[in-house]
């Protein structure tokens, strides 16, 4: 069992936004898939024998760190997947140690996506508004908000729980953020 990194809440925005991207936080489950196919939630039980993954019969060539997403992006919905194949995994990372955030992103692009497996996007910043603008597009979309992660960060595999970062920072809340200088 690997257990997937989780980001830390935003507090201050970083000074230095041109080493950071952001992607959407989904509203569903957190979930590991391994090279064998085995998917598992962030706190390691089985989802193995859920009709979504059944159907998806995935082996991914890296094991990847994703979000399970009921078509109506509700977590209280994604239990129905259990009984139903209406959802989406979006691969967000890949859980690969001793390589690098834009590394990865450049290796899932290589990866062949199931139907109902899609990449999420991220995008790069310049500035504390855009992280505002971002974040709105993530509410607006039903999201629960966004993530910013440092493009240099490696990938810290839990081999008995999860390991909070401070290089992925998390904005849920409804908070307006303004760069503060030092």
């Amino acid at each position: 069992m690997m257990y997937p990194m989780y980001p830390t809440p935003l507090v201050k925005i970083p000074d230095d936004l041109s080493n950071w991207i952001v992607q959407y936080k989904y509203n569903g489950w957190r979930v590991v898939i391994d090279t064998s196919g085995d998917a598992y939630t962030r706190r390691g039980n089985s989802l193995n024998n859920w009709d979504f993954f059944l159907h998806l019969n995935w082996q991914p060539m890296f094991p990847v760190d994703c979000e399970l997403v009921h078509e109506k992006e509700a977590s209280y919905n994604v239990p129905r997947l259990k009984k139903s194949d209406s959802g989406y995994l979006y691969v967000f990372d890949i859980m690969i140690e001793n390589t690098v955030l834009t590394d990865r992103l450049n290796l899932i692009k290589l990866m062949k996506f199931p139907n109902r497996v899609k990449l999420a996007p991220y995008f790069n910043i310049e500035k504390g508004e855009d992280i505002n603008s971002l974040y709105d597009q993530a509410i607006d979309k039903g999201h629960e908000g966004i993530v910013l992660k440092k493009k240099d960060s490696y990938y810290e595999i839990g081999k008995m729980s999860q390991i909070f970062t401070p290089d992925w920072l998390k904005l849920k809340s409804r908070v307006r953020l303004t760069k503060v200088d030092k």
